[in-house]
């Protein structure tokens, strides 16, 4: 049918696919696909944290380094002497406080059920995961994850930092709650082939008889990097969780407002996928513990693919008026869109993130040793764990699950999160947006308030 050879290649690490050099489509049936895979395109990068630091081993004697400096090496002093506090790690009881939700924990049941993906050959270790427990949430002694699904940490040793950060931090956030690791092998279909396979998680997701409440994810890509075809294939498996009561929880990005590959040079902003999609809820990052102000490399701005939504319109009208001078500045630049001021105010896309969470210095076990670790791959498992307690009041109330968070958000934000006001995400040789009053396309409208949010939870319908 495809007038296709395969064959099979093997990389430099020994690494096979099974892959074709060229193909065709007959014209009969072209015009019924989506996209046609596996064919011409290989497998790529491997996911990871935005940035991860080994902990040294306290001295004999002395405290644990994330309870003082003792033991830390000099570079990670540096680095914690330029957050908004001087040396503040982060670990659950530090967010318990930050977030206000100490003592809240929950009773494991399938009815509020939370999941953490992972891709890109990314597992977690349950060694790490008890490690982790006596270190820093010894109530958890003995949780474990309920069930796998997909390749298990069994079938491929080895322990991936970004897997292991996502599953240590959203059940210590969300303490009892029944939570499940998801992993889907391989990559998209999709060009450039360096990109997680999205429809295959979205599909699973969607088949199911009975599904989670909240899933958390802390991958992405650029928005270019997957053509419309497929991109728009999977905002149909978005919008179909959403309908169900799914609540998608995607990290905004480590990338600042530039491509997540080319750094600091560019010549346009480049929004982020799946976090610019309006069926998910995108999650930014901050730094600090007493003071938060925006991670510099919090990804936000405006989707290139995507129309604004109804829900964000007016809040967003409101940001870009009240920041035109800015905002402006990058539009003559040809860095943002002209679309961002029309003569009827904006065809500006979808805007994001829409909220944040703590991302810098967290404390995670990796191979049994401690690291610290930042990014919105942090932050988005913590935000996570919030819903996941909020939905368990509900539960408790006799109310179902939050479901698509995103029209809660824009209607009640200023009441239920801590807004962020200052710190930015800089890129393409630019200081990027600022955190301002409100919301902002670097932290959202801010970090949640646990008893804030539970309260207007409770009610709604």
């Amino acid at each position: 049918l495809l007038q296709a050879e395969y064959y099979e290649y093997t990389n430099a690490d020994g690494e096979t696919a099974i892959r074709t050099p060229s193909y065709s489509v007959p014209s009969t049936v072209d015009a019924h696909l989506d996209f046609v895979a596996p064919t011409v395109q290989f497998p790529g990068l491997k996911a990871s944290v935005h940035r991860i630091r080994k902990v040294k081993a306290a001295d004999e004697g002395g405290n644990p380094p994330w309870m003082s400096p003792t033991g830390i090496d000099s570079a990670t002093q540096e680095d914690a002497a330029d957050s908004a506090d001087s040396y503040s790690y982060i670990t659950p009881d530090e967010l318990k406080t930050m977030y206000n939700y100490e003592g809240v924990t929950a009773n494991s049941s399938t009815e509020n059920t939370q999941v953490v993906t992972g891709f890109l050959d990314e597992y977690y270790c349950t060694d790490d995961l008890q490690t982790f427990y006596g270190k820093f949430a010894t109530d958890l002694k003995d949780f474990t994850i309920s069930a796998e699904v997909g390749s298990t940490t069994d079938d491929h040793p080895g322990c991936g930092d970004e897997a292991n950060l996502d599953v240590q931090y959203i059940t210590s956030t969300a303490a009892g709650v029944n939570t499940e690791f998801w992993s889907f092998s391989g990559y998209s279909p999709d060009k450039p082939s360096i990109n997680e396979p999205f429809l295959d998680f979205m599909t699973y997701l969607n088949n199911l008889d009975t599904q989670p409440s909240v899933v958390s994810t802390s991958y992405g890509e650029d928005e270019g990097s997957t053509s419309t075809e497929y991109a728009t294939r999977v905002q149909a498996e978005f919008m179909k969780a959403g309908m169900r009561g799914v609540t998608l929880l995607f990290a905004s990005g480590d990338s600042g407002v530039a491509s997540m590959f080319s750094g600091k040079t560019c010549t346009q902003f480049t929004p982020q996928w799946p976090a610019g999609s309006p069926w998910v809820t995108a999650v930014g990052a901050t730094s600090g513990v007493t003071t938060e102000t925006a991670a510099d490399f919090s990804s936000g701005g405006f989707s290139n693919r995507w129309a604004m939504p109804d829900y964000q319109r007016d809040t967003v009208t409101q940001y870009l008026e009240e920041n035109e001078k800015l905002v402006s500045t990058y539009v003559l630049q040809d860095l943002l869109p002209p679309t961002m001021y029309t003569p009827n105010g904006t065809m500006a896309g979808r805007a994001f993130p829409d909220v944040s969470a703590a991302g810098e210095d967290f404390m995670i076990v990796l191979d049994g040793n401690v690291y610290t670790v930042d990014g919105t791959s942090a932050s988005t498992p913590v935000f996570a764990g919030v819903v996941s307690l909020v939905n368990e009041q509900r539960h408790k109330a006799g109310l179902s699950s939050l479901g698509f968070l995103n029209p809660m958000i824009y209607t009640y934000g200023s009441e239920i999160f801590n807004d962020v006001q200052s710190g930015n995400n800089p890129g393409c040789s630019t200081t990027g947006f600022e955190a301002v009053e409100g919301w902002d396309p670097v932290t959202g409208f801010g970090s949640p308030d646990y008893q804030k949010f539970v309260d207007i939870a409770l009610k709604m319908p």
